[in-house]
């Protein structure tokens, strides 16, 4: 089976937009409460887990009729977000023990702002003809601009508060049978700063930089925005006209990375890229910006997602070295960040920096042994989870809110 996400824009009439407006409210003050219960059974030297808070949501609608009106399983997905909130944040302790350079991030309380969507993990048919038929809600009128995959199968249904509106995304699981084969050629892609991505084929596609393209507007709705009264009207309508700024280059990123990716899916059938530590290169004093901008990360995702459905495969290999081995001979020719000319004193090999790159990331790509989707992402529909403690160890490091 391999993972899909298609997202439509809905439009929930007035009353409608309200009771969804009120369950993600209701919804962030659960997930607040039961972050605040864990703390506070942790300091009486007790714990509890997932399961453990879930059978509490019956007394939980009994004693509260707002939480009776929402669908049990939207509750439960509250729960889960915490749960693995608390997850990723024994992960990380256990790697800052490691001797790894991560903050653990102690699970935090969630704002107005903070909580925008509603999950409902649950077999239900949400499609009907133009409408998305959520439990509890009816048919909301949604723009279906593309239909769903052939066999696919919904296995969960989120809704989405956005700037500029609502929107539904659905998680499928498409059946591997329904997935075409592909017999194209191999590729290998080098990403940069200049040159956004420098295919092994010589082809080099410069970098869009629409968040440096959008500065001069962004800063002046900043400053608007700083000028405004807090709690006042204007500055509520000066900050949702910044947020569609920001959302309008988070969607140019998108959409340019996502055509990028389908180009390259349909046109090869293996693709080779970096496996790069984003996280640590956007901590370069100079460079976080135009590395943040560039969204690299945001590319390899689109091409996990589009060869799902191309038949391509997809391999990360390790980034070291790729920049200072020859391509032809193999041997290292050292070089700075200044040096965008790669030319080889012991076979006279002449190419760009990033095109040699490139070849050697294809090079690698080849000789990785084959990996399913299944194997790549093994929980990425998972549901239902094992009950987890508060605390491992007994303690929280002391760390935790570093």
């Amino acid at each position: 089976m391999s993972s899909l996400t298609y997202q439509y824009r809905i439009y929930p009439f007035g009353e409608q937009a309200e009771v969804l407006e009120r369950w993600l409210g209701a919804c962030r003050r659960l997930y607040n409460a039961a972050l605040e219960q864990r703390k506070l059974i942790h300091k009486m030297g007790g714990q509890i887990g997932y399961t453990e808070q879930q059978k509490q949501l019956t007394e939980l609608r009994v004693a509260f009729p707002e939480y009776n009106e929402i669908p049990c399983h939207v509750l439960q997905n509250v729960l889960l977000r915490l749960d693995r909130a608390f997850d990723n944040f024994f992960r990380r302790c256990k790697e800052r023990r490691a001797g790894k350079n991560v903050k653990p991030g102690f699970p935090h309380f969630k704002a107005r702002d903070y909580y925008r969507s509603l999950t409902c993990p649950d077999r239900y048919k949400y499609v009907c003809e133009n409408h998305l038929c959520f439990p509890k809600m009816g048919k909301i009128r949604m723009e279906l601009h593309r239909p769903l995959p052939d066999g696919a199968v919904i296995k969960t249904c989120t809704i989405v508060k956005k700037a500029d509106g609502w929107y539904v995304a659905f998680s499928l699981e498409v059946p591997t049978s329904c997935v075409p084969q592909h017999a194209g050629a191999a590729v290998g892609i080098d990403v940069g700063l200049e040159n956004f991505v420098a295919l092994s084929t010589g082809e080099m596609i410069p970098a869009p930089k629409f968040l440096r393209k959008a500065e001069h507007q962004l800063r002046r709705a900043q400053r608007v925005l700083s000028r405004r009264q807090k709690g006042s009207r204007r500055r509520t309508r000066q900050r949702d006209r910044l947020a569609l700024l920001h959302l309008r280059v988070q969607r140019q990123r998108a959409d340019f990375c996502r055509k990028l990716a389908s180009d390259l899916a349909h046109k090869y059938s293996l693709i080779a890229v970096e496996d790069l530590a984003i996280k640590n290169m956007v901590k370069h004093p100079y460079l976080s910006k135009a590395i943040m901008d560039a969204a690299w990360g945001l590319l390899i995702e689109s091409l996990e997602h589009v060869v799902v459905k191309t038949g391509s495969r997809l391999v990360k290999v390790p980034a070291r070295g790729t920049s200072i081995k020859c391509s032809v001979c193999g041997k290292d020719v050292p070089k700075t960040l200044a040096d965008r000319w790669h030319t080889c004193p012991y076979c006279g090999a002449s190419m760009p920096r990033d095109t040699n790159a490139a070849c050697n990331i294809l090079k690698l790509g080849q000789a990785m042994p084959e990996v399913t989707p299944e194997e790549r992402r093994p929980s990425a529909f998972r549901y239902k989870r094992k009950a987890r403690p508060l605390v491992e160890s007994g303690t929280v490091p002391e760390d935790a809110h570093a």
